[in-house]
């Protein structure tokens, strides 16, 4: 069940999948998030104000003048949704944020969705095979998995 928003607020969960780096996070200015490590991820959700939030990430305790260009941005939040960021690929030039739109609610009382991110390049996490069990059924491709998750 997901509570009714009442304010102008938004909600945002951050994954970080950069590897071998500690970082803090700023929002407007602000840290968010300090001392943030590879794969940790929010506990749930962080309430935000909706419309444009500035967020930048910098290597743990240098400062948001320090903070990555390719992590660095604005979102735009509109008012009731609920957003996933991450922060993805290596710890180089090639690292970038995912912004997706979280579907907080289900149309069907008895299937769900899933939502399957591999944003992570570090050595140990390349290459990752995905397997959907369902009547001891594997799916190694996406259509397989596709098929085998819908029936």
């Amino acid at each position: 069940m997901v509570t009714p928003v009442l304010d102008n607020s938004a909600e945002v969960r951050i994954v970080h999948a950069v590897d071998s780096v500690v970082v803090d996070v700023f929002a407007n200015g602000a840290e968010l998030l300090g001392d943030f490590g590879y794969t940790d991820t929010t506990n749930g959700y962080v309430k935000v104000e909706a419309g444009d939030l500035d967020v930048a990430i910098a290597a743990a305790n240098q400062g948001i003048g320090n903070a990555l260009t390719n992590l660095s941005g604005t979102l735009t939040l509109a008012r009731g949704e609920s957003y996933t960021v991450i922060a993805a690929g290596d710890n180089g030039a090639d690292a970038q944020l995912i912004v997706l739109t979280d579907e907080r609610e289900n149309d069907s009382a008895n299937q769900g969705k899933v939502r399957l991110v591999h944003g992570s390049s570090a050595s140990a996490a390349d290459p990752v095979d995905i397997f959907c069990l369902r009547s001891r059924r594997a799916a190694t491709s996406r259509t397989n998995l596709r098929r085998c998750c819908t029936g």
